[in-house]
């Protein structure tokens, strides 16, 4: 929605005298509609004049958090979004107080510098001509030629001079952007170096996106909007077609895959664990061939840990020393046929561990002990002569005591 109030700020900082405070803009005008801009008052003795305000016509101005220089303001920045498309305006310094240089910058507004471009290189030289930061974003398919079922990897790439300043954009969620399944966090790839448009450019990840098409077709990801504080950029769309499984491959997960089997101690029936890596969907693995047995064969899917997924497999027969391995079958987007994959190891069956003869009598000693002194056969207290004697001795003691302390109360009641 277009905003119809200018915001004026006013610095409320300590004043000093004869401190003289610069007003800058972090460019040269005609500014693009589309981008912010970064205005400053500043001063080489750190000290902001605080009879200074910043107002502007045409422009939205914002302040941000500003620079302290031994515990006093040396900067204060604010920064500037403009109302319209195209027209003119004007940044103001009013107040009384000590201002050098200029206290009014007019500017004239240009259409959006944002357009959809195809050439990386072109849209560099064109930013460059338009005395903007040369720093793009576009998106790169990981995933070529991808089959239904497989998992699509699309990693929106940062591009930005490598003898320059670094730089982080944002993606600008509006509609398009929620409508997408964005990863924001996530593992980076390490920044390399790339050469575009005639110079040198550190390539890094900006964004990233998996999502795993359920039908052929084609596949059109709309441009998004990056942004930071002074800066806007527009990374053009993608487009690319989803091939249909062959016949042979279509009931089958789509890998590749590998498989990594151990035994697990069981007390009930013998288990093994079976580790399914790989970068195909993962979500689709539900079952394993095994080799034909007398007994029954349970498998449970369990958690899901980046590329890995686990799995229980439990054995019905308590006579096995070694457990059949699994199989699984998956088809290959990368050969275009379907494979099989097993594990490498043989699968062991853990039995479980028995504690020695001397470990378990120890134990067993230990516990007696424990009793013993804890607790007291109750018969003892009834049943035994001199412990029902002493207890009737007690009891007589107590109670010509409290009878006699009855007389006591009662004579001197009568003497009162």
């Amino acid at each position: 929605m277009k905003q119809t109030l200018t915001v004026a700020a006013t610095l409320c900082v300590a004043v000093t005298a004869g401190a003289a405070t610069r007003l800058t803009v972090d460019r040269r005008p005609p500014f693009y509609a589309d981008e912010q801009v970064i205005i400053a008052l500043e001063s080489d003795n750190g000290f902001v004049d605080s009879e200074l305000e910043v107002t502007g016509d045409n422009i939205s101005i914002m302040r941000l958090v500003p620079e302290s220089k031994n515990g006093r303001f040396s900067k204060v920045l604010w920064v500037g979004t403009f109302y319209s498309t195209s027209g003119s305006g004007q940044i103001e310094v009013r107040g009384a107080g000590s201002l050098d240089g200029p206290s009014r910058i007019p500017f004239t507004i240009l259409p959006p510098l944002l357009q959809a471009w195809t050439d990386a290189g072109a849209e560099l030289q064109r930013l460059r001509a338009a005395n903007r930061p040369p720093v793009i974003v576009a998106p790169e398919l990981l995933t070529p030629h991808p089959f239904v079922g497989q998992p699509v990897t699309i990693i929106w790439n940062m591009y930005y001079p490598f003898d320059g300043p670094t730089y982080s954009l944002g993606v600008e969620m509006d509609a398009q952007a929620r409508a997408l399944p964005l990863q924001t966090f996530f593992e980076q790839r390490p920044r390399t170096t790339v050469a575009l448009g005639g110079f040198m450019m550190w390539r890094q990840d900006a964004l990233e996106m998996t999502l795993t098409p359920k039908e052929p077709g084609h596949i059109s990801i709309p441009p998004l909007t990056f942004g930071a504080v002074g800066i806007k950029r527009l990374a053009p769309g993608l487009e690319f077609d989803v091939k249909s499984i062959p016949a042979y491959g279509a009931a089958l997960p789509v890998g590749p895959f590998t498989l990594k089997c151990r035994s697990t101690a069981s007390r009930h029936w013998p288990t093994a664990i079976v580790e399914v890596s790989g970068e195909g969907n993962l979500a689709a693995v539900r079952d394993f061939k095994f080799p034909k047995t007398p007994y029954g064969i349970i498998v449970r899917p369990g958690d899901l840990t980046g590329l890995t997924r686990y799995y229980s497999v439990t054995a019905h027969s308590r006579d096995l020393t070694e457990f059949p391995k699994p199989v699984l079958r998956y088809f290959d987007p990368a050969t275009g046929a379907a494979h099989e994959t097993t594990c490498v190891d043989r699968i062991r069956i853990e039995q479980p561990k028995e504690l020695p003869a001397a470990d378990i009598k120890r134990f067993l000693v230990r516990t007696a002990e424990g009793r013993r002194q804890t607790s007291r056969p109750q018969s003892a207290r009834v049943s035994d002569p001199d412990q029902i004697r002493t207890a009737l001795a007690r009891w007589r003691a107590v109670m010509l005591v409290l009878a006699g302390m009855g007389v006591v109360g009662v004579l001197l009641s009568f003497r009162a």
